[in-house]
């Protein structure tokens, strides 16, 4: 402007992408109360961080909760939800969930063997499973059984059992547990007339 001294200013403008969140693979893990999770690497400028759903249980420890690829310990049986946000300027937040749970090795005891004399009906004495574990009383396919026998609730570990007749039978209790090898344990019932 005429004689006077020119003057400028210099204008930053940052221009950010848009985050996609990917937080990784779900998990079964059986015996195990530790991993690391498979989110997928920051691009550009986004920045990341591992946070706890309100329904875990306590404890939860994050070995770096601003990486994709962190470890995760203090883990119990049970479901869980970690979600991973990410944020890249002025963009909108996005978040992904990914779910992991974790199973305690099932324990399978049938109880002691039972002598019935007379008695063409029992209470099947098998541990109660506990946690998310589930049991099954089976004929056992590798004994030949007097009869069919017939379960009052074949998933009870006291469960009730009749249409009994003289002659010894197997029965198997198999436990189970979301991705744990099932255990079993047998017991014998005599059967006297």
């Amino acid at each position: 402007n005429g004689n006077c001294i020119a003057d400028s200013d210099t204008v930053i403008i940052n221009i950010y992408d848009q985050p996609t969140a990917n937080a990784g693979l779900d998990e079964d893990l059986c015996n195990v109360y530790a991993t690391s999770f498979t989110g997928a690497a920051l691009l550009g400028t986004s920045q990341g961080i591992w946070s706890n759903h309100p329904s875990n249980a306590a404890g939860v420890i994050f070995a770096d909760n601003t990486s994709p690829i962190s470890g995760v310990s203090g883990l119990i049986e049970g479901g869980y939800q970690f979600i991973w946000t990410l944020t890249n300027g002025s963009c909108t937040p996005v978040n992904d969930t990914v779910v992991i749970n974790v199973y305690d090795p099932p324990v399978s005891d049938a109880g002691l063997d039972q002598q019935l004399c007379n008695t063409y009906t029992t209470i099947l004495t098998g541990n109660n499973p506990v946690g998310t574990s589930t049991g099954m009383w089976s004929e056992d396919a590798t004994s030949a059984n007097p009869s069919v026998v017939v379960f009052g609730d074949a998933t009870a570990f006291n469960s009730s059992i009749s249409s009994l007749i003289e002659g010894t039978y197997s029965l198997v209790w198999t436990v189970s547990n979301g991705t744990c090898t099932p255990v079993t344990d047998t017991v014998l019932l005599d059967v006297y007339d």
